[in-house]
Formats: C-alpha cells, sequence, structure tokens
C-alpha cells in the first residue's frame, strides 16, 4: 500500500468562492479557535422520556443554501461552528449562537413562526472545482477539515492559515473517498475512508494524511465507527455483520450478526461508551449495550459478544437508515431517512420511548432527511441536512445552561 502524499497547496483566494469574499472574513473563526473555554456547563436535571422541548430555529444556512443537496453537516468538537458540504462543491461555515434564541417559549407550536432567532452568521464558503463535496468533516481538534468525494483525490482546510491543501490517494482500488469517519478522542490522530466496493476501512493521519493500514472485512463496508478511546474500530456492511477490530493488534476480535437486519447502514456509539447503535437498510434501528470492564492496561473493553442481542430495536422508520447520532450526553439518539419525507425520529435513552412531539410541527417543511449532527459543547443544538440544501436546526433547552 502506498501512502498519500500532497500534490499541491494552494491558497485559499486562487481556488475558492466565486463568491469573492475577503480574508478577513475568517476573523470570527480565529477568535473561536483560539478560545479554550468551555462556553457552557453540562445540565444535571433529569430528561424525561414522554416529553421533549425544543424550538424550531431558523435554518443554520438560511439565505446561503446550497444548490444541491446538503450531503454532510458536522460541528466543530470544542465551538458552536457548523460545517455544511454539497454536491455544488461547496463547503460552508456558520457560526450558531445561543443568543438569538427565545428561550422563554422553546417548544415551537405554529409552523409558519419558526423563530425570531436571527440568521446563523456565514464565515466562510469554500469552492472546490475539481471535487463534489459528498462529506466534509473537523480533525485535528478542529483545527483542520477533511473535504471527501467521489474522486481518488481529497481536501485539507487549515482555518488559521486560509489555505486548502489537495492530497491523493495512492494505489487503493477504490476511487470514491466519500465514507469518512474521524475519531471523537481529543488528541487522536486517525480517520477512516471506508469502501463499499472493496470491504476495507482505511486508517489514515489526521497529521500527515498518509495511509497507515487497511482492514479487509467480508462484503461491503458501509459504516464504520471508532471506540472513544480509539483502541476499537467496529465496521459493518451488506452482510449485516458487525465486525470489532482491535487497532493496536490490527485484527478482528468479534463479529456479531445485526439482528433482524440484512443490510447495515450505519452505526455510532455512544459518547459514555455504553452502546452501539445500528441502523438497516429496512429502517430498523438496533441498539446493543457494549459489555465494559477493563483490559490488562487498563482500557475499557467496549466489547461484542458472539450471539449478542440487541438491548433494543427500534422499528419507528420503514426506509433504509441514512444517518443516525447520539447526543454528546449519550441521552438521545436521532436517526433519519433520505427516502421519506419526514423521515426523522428522537429517542430517549435508556427508556427508548419515542419523542411523539418532535419534531412537532415543523414536520411539513422537513422534506427529505439526509444527514444530522448535535453540537459537541453541549448538545443543545440539533442540526439536519436535506435534499433541498436547507439545513434545519433545533434548540433543545435541557441542555442549555450558563456558566
Amino acid at each position: 500500500m502506498q501512502d498519500t502524499q500532497p500534490s499541491s497547496s494552494r491558497k485559499l483566494s486562487s481556488v475558492m468562492d466565486e463568491e469573492k469574499e475577503p480574508v478577513e472574513e475568517l476573523d470570527p473563526i480565529q477568535k473561536l479557535l483560539q478560545s479554550s473555554t468551555p462556553l457552557f456547563k453540562r445540565s444535571t436535571l433529569v430528561l424525561k422520556p414522554e416529553h421533549i422541548k425544543f424550538q424550531k430555529l431558523v435554518n443554520a444556512n438560511y439565505g446561503h443554501e446550497h444548490q444541491s443537496i446538503v450531503s454532510s453537516v458536522c460541528f466543530h468538537p470544542s465551538e458552536n461552528i457548523l460545517m455544511t458540504s454539497g454536491l455544488d462543491r461547496k463547503v460552508k461555515l456558520f457560526e450558531v449562537s445561543h443568543s438569538h434564541a427565545t428561550l422563554n417559549n422553546p417548544e415551537t407550536s405554529n409552523r409558519n413562526n419558526l423563530s425570531s432567532m436571527q440568521n446563523s452568521k456565514k464565515l466562510q464558503s469554500l469552492f472546490m472545482p475539481d471535487l463534489p463535496a459528498y462529506t466534509a468533516k473537523f480533525i485535528l481538534d478542529g483545527e483542520q477539515a477533511i473535504i471527501t468525494g467521489n474522486r481518488k483525490h481529497f481536501y485539507s482546510y487549515h482555518a488559521q492559515q486560509n489555505k486548502l491543501e489537495r492530497f491523493t490517494v495512492g494505489n487503493l482500488e477504490q476511487k470514491n473517498l466519500s465514507q469518512v469517519e474521524v475519531s471523537k478522542r481529543s488528541g487522536s490522530d486517525l480517520f477512516s475512508i471506508s469502501s463499499v466496493e472493496t470491504g476495507e476501512a482505511h486508517l489514515f493521519s489526521q497529521k500527515s494524511k498518509k495511509l497507515l493500514f487497511s482492514l479487509k472485512m467480508n462484503g461491503s463496508c458501509n459504516s464504520v465507527c471508532f471506540s472513544n478511546d480509539d483502541r476499537y474500530l467496529y465496521t459493518a456492511g451488506d452482510q449485516a455483520e458487525i465486525y470489532q477490530w482491535d487497532l493496536r493488534q490490527r485484527r478482528c476480535i468479534a463479529k456479531v450478526q445485526d439482528q433482524g437486519s440484512f443490510q447495515t447502514t450505519q452505526m455510532d456509539i455512544s459518547p459514555d461508551n455504553q452502546h452501539l447503535a445500528t441502523g438497516s437498510k429496512m429502517g430498523t434501528v438496533n441498539v446493543y449495550r457494549l459489555n465494559g470492564g477493563l483490559t490488562e492496561q487498563g482500557h475499557t473493553k467496549n466489547m461484542l459478544t458472539e450471539g449478542q442481542k440487541p438491548e433494543k430495536t427500534l422499528m419507528n422508520l420503514t426506509t433504509s437508515i441514512t444517518d443516525l447520532r447520539f447526543n454528546p450526553t449519550s441521552q438521545l439518539l436521532v436517526f433519519c431517512s433520505k427516502w421519506k419525507k419526514n423521515a426523522l425520529r428522537m429517542v430517549h435513552i435508556p427508556s427508548y420511548a419515542t419523542y411523539q412531539n418532535f419534531p412537532g410541527a415543523a414536520t411539513g417543511i422537513l422534506k427529505y432527511p439526509l444527514n444530522l449532527d448535535f453540537n459537541q459543547v453541549t448538545g443543545e443544538y440539533l442540526a439536519m441536512g436535506n435534499d433541498e440544501g436547507k439545513v434545519h436546526l433545533w434548540h433543545l433547552p435541557y441542555f442549555y445552561q450558563f456558566k
């Protein structure tokens, strides 16, 4: 296997944005990224499973919609910055501010009166003439972003330097690099690009962007996720088998049949390392409990066991799951399907009760949901990209608390 090598490094102004925005527009990003002070404290109140309070805010990209589907949404790991990508070859960054939310009336009851919140501020817009942006993810604790698509090259974006760097992938068989997953552990150097065609998960260095090694499973590799300590990688695909890999030993240590599924499409692990959720082509969502305990080296096991059955099977949707996410406190699980209008659901953990009041009156305007993400600072914001180029935004006041 051949390492990736940087083929060119170009200033943002030479490859970006026909809108010709001035470089000083990056100042808000630099100020936010240079701050190391947490914005909010966690709430310690009990989240009730029967009813959740929320407010439907003005779309995160209102006035700056993509001229295509929204292919990905991703919050910065430590700041309230939202990054969106589209097949219009653009990646955009927005500041999401709590100061405009009407917290006195957090739940929307009228779809025509979504919120009095001001438009989210656009911080930057990037244009890549040779790459439809399928996926954009933050790496290196938010200092950079990785942008990939259905090509054999990808970009990294350096926010502080206002620069894009182009990388080509060596002799990998796959030509589509759109399936990217980044380790959530602070300080991690790992990200993965998976292949539907070859069934491989390729592990790259966030710093060098070089290929480190590959792991191959039977069938396609549709989805991957990292354990929160970077010790394990979980992969799944069209044979509905979940593989657990030890990244230090670079071998499969457990394999579990994803019960009731003939093709696993999505996975996510809860931030508390207690649960692994999978979504299937049939629309079912399985939630597995990961066995705890410590290894001899003191690492959390997070183990699947042969023949393990789901702790809960959720059958709210009937079309293929295209994204699912736990919130930062592991108290919520949201999932969606792009194959049916308004196919978005929110579930309380650990009761597994579906919130019947969400998304409420906004249901009629969601259209086809494609992707989801919670802000990592507090978990009080939920973003959802759709087929119309819009990014819907909700505020969950339970997770909001001043310093």
